[in-house]
């Protein structure tokens, strides 16, 4: 059921990905399943949280199968990015992994197992997830919403950011998270 109405999301995924088998998809959505199963159902009626996880599994499902990427390289994607938007090297094409890699859900750790040992830890995949920005709510802290600044309002990084210095001053935060 939380599939089918991804389905258009699924379908254009699989069509942008230029690897056309369709017993890999059909294994790839069963596989999908064991991660649905292990996120609340808060997650689940999130249409964001569904849309990212289900675009980062198919898409790195679609690189490994096809042998365009190694599951080995979902290690350091985060750092590829990162050389990647300091290069000088803009020319370079984007590919799918570039487009995924700004909203992982999951850490590169828990990917890492889920497509290189073919197992992962339900507790560490519920807990990913809850915390992820999607699932961001008044009680979350106001650094943590900051962190995504990209992606608010001018109004909204002007309020964040009078909070946290606030919070710096007065020292509240003292553990790294």
């Amino acid at each position: 059921k939380i599939l089918e109405a991804q389905k258009p999301l699924i379908i254009n995924l699989y069509n942008n990905s230029h690897y056309k088998n369709l017993r890999h998809l059909k294994q790839a959505i069963a596989d999908f399943e064991r991660i649905i199963d292990a996120i609340s159902e808060k997650a689940k009626s999130n249409e964001n949280v569904l849309k990212s996880l289900i675009t980062t599994y198919l898409t790195l499902t679609f690189e490994i199968k096809s042998g365009e990427m190694q599951a080995a390289r979902i290690k350091g994607l985060h750092a590829e990015w990162a050389n990647y938007l300091v290069s000088n090297d803009k020319e370079k094409e984007k590919d799918n992994i570039s487009n995924i890699i700004h909203d992982l859900i999951l850490s590169e750790e828990l990917w890492m197992q889920i497509f290189d040992k073919g197992f992962f830890d339900e507790t560490e995949v519920h807990n990913a997830v809850e915390q992820s920005k999607h699932l961001f709510s008044e009680n979350t802290p106001a650094w943590k919403k900051l962190w995504y600044a990209p992606e608010l309002q001018d109004d909204e990084i002007s309020k964040l950011l009078i909070q946290v210095d606030a919070e710096f001053k007065n020292r509240q935060h003292t553990e790294v998270e």
